[in-house]
């Protein structure tokens, strides 16, 4: 009369496995690196006056636009993952579009972040 739940991902088993293969002082340190990367990026981003942060950074997770408009920004997220140099994500805020970094990979160095926004404003340009 029991059985398990097969209608429903387990999701906490991506984290079993990354704290199996990377312990939990690893893993810890990994996020730790990710968290800094999205504050780096927050910082870039200021830094550029094509660029607006929409929020600050408290997690893996950067929201900002080009300036230009709307249509420029959906433009930018199309051409750079058409031509294959970025994959970035899409989102809305507060009725804006806006582009988004989710910054998962602990291997990603700040020079990478900075040349994906050159990039960006490249493309907005």
């Amino acid at each position: 009369g029991r059985s398990l739940d097969t209608s429903r991902r387990f999701d906490a088993l991506k984290v079993l496995i990354a704290l199996r293969a990377a312990g939990r002082e690893r893993l810890g340190e990994m996020i730790d690196t990710c968290l800094e990367l999205a504050q780096h990026a927050g910082r870039a981003i200021e830094a550029r006056p094509e660029l607006e942060l929409l929020t600050t950074p408290s997690t893996v997770m950067v929201a900002f636009r080009h300036r230009a408009d709307d249509a420029t920004n959906i433009r930018i997220h199309r051409e750079l993952f058409a031509s294959g140099r970025a994959v970035i994500g899409r989102t809305t805020v507060d009725g804006t579009v806006a582009l988004k970094l989710t910054l998962l990979n602990p291997h990603t160095t700040p020079q990478d972040l900075d040349a994906l926004l050159d990039v960006i404003v490249s493309a907005g340009a």
